[in-house]
């Protein structure tokens, strides 16, 4: 990936395409930054989001006609080409179809040298040039009118491509990873910084078994099998086979998934999800038992259930359950798979591993990703930096040395590294069990909560046992002193540094804010996922450095889809020119 002026920050999509495309569309927000500030107050807000709602049809519709742009268009022709062009010569945008086209009319040749500074024409006034365009525009046919504004737009685009940083979080509950995935293969400068959800995906897809179970279950639970079964083609046939003889009497309601479905494939679908639940814990109970140094004996619940009274001890207290109907348990050896759940797995390790496309996306985020990255003056991880409660970098004891900070960071990476690359090689390191650890692990970096309480959601009502209990770095990240000990330790040593974070949702609507710390810590989870916008009221951040300015918009939705507004904005200082060594 090649460094770019143009920045972008997004984080959290969640499956969510539909947000993902809107901003797509409008190159992040740098095309309506760029209009705005090119021509505003001259043009009202109605004149400038017609331009920008041309400009994005003329270049993202490739058999659009001049009768559809007039229909969608309230901005007059001599306005918008005027606008597109200006932009056009302000950016230096080039293009051959552009060059060609350009050539093409002298008159818009001329105009084009006088605005780029030839010496010869730049004395013209700038009305008159101006003048001489709208003139030629209205002898123009619609058919040359609509191939030059559309070469306007095109250069400009691909001109306004920016250098795309999405921190964190591709993957989770929505329907439409696969497809945002796609999108981002076709794009040229994009670095991911893995979420928790992503390392998920990326685990499984190194064939921990852990990481499958969870990634199937969470697809369960939303709604979202089309992108297991159509998009990665794995089947759930063998899992659908066993949920229906061993919970078939069994109504399941404490896994009703989410989504408007009818009442029996509810059931059918509830039957799966309980079923891999089950084969999820007790793949888990065996992966904390062959790494007691992710420290999460707290985890181990299948063994505290007491089937006879239906009850289940979590910490200290006693605590009835939900649902106590555990055919497969055998409570000699809880964490035992039965024939047929082991069998289940397999079949979905040997899917996971084979699946043509599942690989060409993960090979997308090893590529292009990695658990921390520094561009510019910006220092982006998708949750935390985890410390303890006197704010010191938490030591692990997850490699023959101690990791903290840093070496935690580069510790994990390499393992997830080692474990995609090892994942057709059977031995018993089982290097992947570190994506599970980035998962959910105590106060791991990409999860930087104490402990994920997936068991206690499910099977207990008290909902004191469902609190995670975030790290002390939450606290903290206001403090800009403790920012500055952050970067240091993560390797950046510029003054101007400003940290991107990701995982946490802005609870927008209840007063929280996304820029702390006096702009040197930027939270910018804002609800791209639909079930989190009744808290932050919002559709999402987009985060930009673009044309001399750091802006962070907020996304609305509204009426018509969605809209950008300002919540953040800084005029940056040029920066002062390095002098060459005597």
């Amino acid at each position: 990936m090649t460094s770019n002026a143009l920045k972008v920050f997004i984080s959290d999509l969640h499956g969510e395409l539909d947000v993902f495309d809107f901003l797509a569309d409008r190159q992040f927000g740098i095309l309506h930054l760029l209009i705005r500030q090119q021509f505003s107050p001259e043009l009202n807000e109605t004149l400038c989001a017609a331009i920008e709602a041309s400009a994005i049809r003329l270049c993202r519709a490739a058999n659009a006609s001049q009768a559809q742009l007039d229909r969608t268009s309230a901005v007059s022709k001599e306005i918008l080409f005027t606008a597109l062009f200006l932009m056009v010569v302000q950016q230096k945008a080039e293009d051959e179809s552009l060059t060609i086209a350009i050539r093409r009319w002298g008159w818009l040749s001329t105009v084009h040298r006088a605005l780029s500074g030839d010496a010869q024409l730049s004395c013209t006034p700038f009305s008159q040039l101006v003048e001489m365009l709208a003139q030629n525009i209205r002898t123009l046919s619609a058919q040359d009118f609509f191939a030059l504004v559309q070469a306007f737009a095109k250069a400009l685009f691909k001109k306004l491509s920016p250098e795309l940083n999405i921190v964190g979080d591709i993957y989770d509950r929505g329907q439409d990873a696969f497809a945002i995935m796609e999108r981002l293969r076709g794009l040229p400068n994009v670095a991911i910084q893995w979420g928790n959800h992503d390392v998920v995906w990326m685990g499984a897809a190194s064939g921990n078994l852990a990481c499958i179970t969870v990634a199937v279950r969470i697809c369960l639970r939303y709604g979202t099998l089309d992108m297991l079964h159509r998009d990665y083609g794995i089947n759930l046939s063998r899992l659908e086979r066993f949920a229906a003889k061993a919970y078939g009497d069994d109504d399941c309601a404490q896994f009703t998934p989410k989504g408007d479905l009818n009442a029996e494939e509810k059931l059918r679908i509830a039957r799966m999800h309980k079923a891999i639940s089950i084969i999820q814990f007790k793949l888990e109970g065996k992966l904390i038992a062959r790494r007691p140094e992710y420290t999460m004996a707290d985890r181990l619940l299948l063994d505290k259930i007491n089937i006879a009274n239906s009850t289940v001890t979590v910490g200290d207290a006693v605590h009835p359950l939900l649902d106590s109907n555990f055919p497969t348990l055998d409570v000699e050896q809880p964490y035992r798979l039965s024939e047929d759940e082991r069998k289940v797995a397999e079949d979905l390790k040997q899917q996971f591993l084979a699946s043509a496309k599942l690989t060409q996306h993960m090979d997308i985020l090893f590529h292009r990703g990695g658990m921390q990255k520094k561009t510019g003056d910006w220092l982006l991880y998708h949750a935390c930096v985890p410390v303890d409660e006197q704010g010191e970098f938490q030591p692990f004891a997850l490699a023959p040395e101690t990791t903290r900070g840093q070496s935690l960071f580069n510790f994990c990476e390499l393992e997830m590294r080692r474990g995609y690359l090892n994942r057709m090689v059977i031995n018993d390191r089982n290097e992947s069990d570190i994506a599970w650890f980035l998962w959910c692990g105590p106060h791991s970096p990409l999860f930087g909560k104490a402990r994920m309480t997936t068991f206690e959601r499910y099977f207990v009502a008290d909902k004191q046992t469902h609190k995670e209990g975030k790290n002390e770095y939450y606290n903290l990240r206001s403090n800009p002193e403790f920012l500055a000990r952050v970067a240091t330790e993560l390797k950046c040593s510029s003054d101007q540094v400003r940290i991107v974070n990701g995982h946490v949702p802005v609870k927008y609507q209840s007063g929280e804010r996304p820029v702390q710390a006096n702009g040197k810590l930027f939270s910018i989870d804002g609800g791209f996922s639909m079930p989190y916008r009744s808290a932050t009221g919002l559709a999402g951040f987009v985060l930009l450095e673009a044309l001399g300015q750091i802006v962070l918009y907020r996304v609305i939705p509204n009426d018509k889809r969605y809209a950008l507004e300002v919540e953040y904005q800084q005029i940056l200082k040029p920066k002062a020119a390095s002098v060459p060594a005597a």
